[in-house]
C-alpha cells in the first residue's frame, strides 16, 4: 500500500481485546458543526452559545474523534458529553432535523444536505479541522488482487480530484 497508511488499533470483544486495522488515507476533508436549516444558531460556532445545545459527536474510536475532542478541549468545552456518538448520515441526520443538536462531522457525509439546504455548517473558526478519510481493512482481511486494484482506483481517483 502507499506510504501515507498507518495502524489504528480498534479495541473489540475478542479474545485479546484488539484488532488491529490497516488505514490508508485517500485524502483530507474539513470536519464541520452542522446543524439543521431553522437551527437557533445562525453562523458561527462559540462554546458559550453551544453549551445550551446537546452535542452529537464522532465515537471515539473514528478517525475524527479525536480531532473533534481536541478542538472541544481548545475552547474550554472538554467537560461536554455528548448527547449522541455517530458517523452515521442516517443516525445523524435524522437525530438533526428532529432536535437543535450540533453535529459535528466530515463535510462530505453531509454534502448533499448542505447543498439541498436542508442542513447548515456553522463557522468554527479553526482553519485546521480537517481529518483523513480513507479506507480500513482489517490486518487478516486477504488482499487478494481485486480489493488490491479497487484500493489503487480509489488513490488514484482521489489524487485527481485533489488536483482539480
Amino acid at each position: 500500500m502507499s506510504s501515507s497508511s498507518i495502524w489504528n488499533y480498534i479495541p473489540t470483544n475478542d479474545a485479546s481485546g484488539v484488532s488491529r486495522w490497516f488505514f490508508t488515507q485517500l485524502y483530507t476533508e474539513d470536519v464541520v458543526a452542522v446543524v439543521r436549516a431553522d437551527h437557533p444558531l445562525t453562523d458561527r460556532f462559540n462554546a458559550q452559545d453551544a453549551g445550551q445545545f446537546p452535542l452529537m459527536l464522532p465515537p471515539p474510536g473514528a478517525v475524527i474523534g479525536s480531532l473533534v475532542r481536541s478542538y472541544l478541549r481548545s475552547i474550554a468545552m472538554d467537560h461536554v458529553t455528548p448527547a449522541y456518538e455517530t458517523v452515521s448520515l442516517a443516525f445523524g441526520r435524522r437525530i438533526l432535523l428532529d432536535t437543535d443538536a450540533i453535529w459535528f462531522i466530515s463535510r462530505g457525509v453531509i454534502a448533499k444536505e448542505l447543498s439541498e439546504g436542508s442542513l447548515k455548517a456553522l463557522s468554527l473558526n479553526a482553519p485546521m479541522m480537517a481529518g483523513p478519510v480513507g479506507i480500513s481493512l482489517r490486518e487478516t482481511t486477504h488482499r487478494h488482487s481485486e480489493l488490491t486494484a479497487m484500493v489503487t482506483a480509489l488513490q488514484q481517483a482521489a489524487s485527481k480530484d485533489a488536483c482539480l
